[in-house]
């Protein structure tokens, strides 16, 4: 990504219509040819949050219709077409429990590492892996 054009600023675009995301795609698409980069179509995919419909937005890149899913995973959180975040609070309790148990043995368990360096670790090394991300996720009822 470019930063200093604007659709590069954020991960993927988003768009309240489907002729608004087209036109979000056609930028991307100009934006990579422009800073000489490729736009692959088959690896681009498109999803609806939060719609009940079945009227999948029918978006194209370089002439290709793009793929629509369900889910798709970004920077290690799962984001989900009904845009809860189950699935990803779950796989981040199973990677913090796995560096937990990974670092158990050496750090956690051990008496010979003092209690500030097993509080500075888990605070780094297991809270990190817990909470990234947690800021996006959708506080609901």
């Amino acid at each position: 990504r470019h930063p200093e054009h604007p659709i590069c600023r954020q991960p993927y675009p988003s768009a309240k219509s489907t002729s608004e995301l087209q036109v979000k795609v056609n930028a991307l698409h100009r934006a990579c040819t422009r800073w000489d980069m490729t736009s692959n179509s088959t690896k681009t995919k498109t999803m609806t949050v939060g719609e009940d419909d079945e009227d999948h937005p029918m978006i194209t890149m370089r002439g290709s219709l793009l793929e629509v899913v369900e889910s798709f995973s970004y920077l290690g959180s799962e984001l989900g077409k009904n845009a809860k975040v189950d699935g990803d609070v779950w796989i981040r309790l199973d990677k913090a429990s796995r560096v937990y148990q990974k670092w158990g043995k050496e750090v956690f368990w051990s008496r010979n590492v003092s209690k500030k360096t097993k509080v500075h670790v888990l605070a780094i090394m297991v809270m990190f892996m817990l909470l990234y991300r947690a800021e996006t996720w959708a506080v609901t009822q």
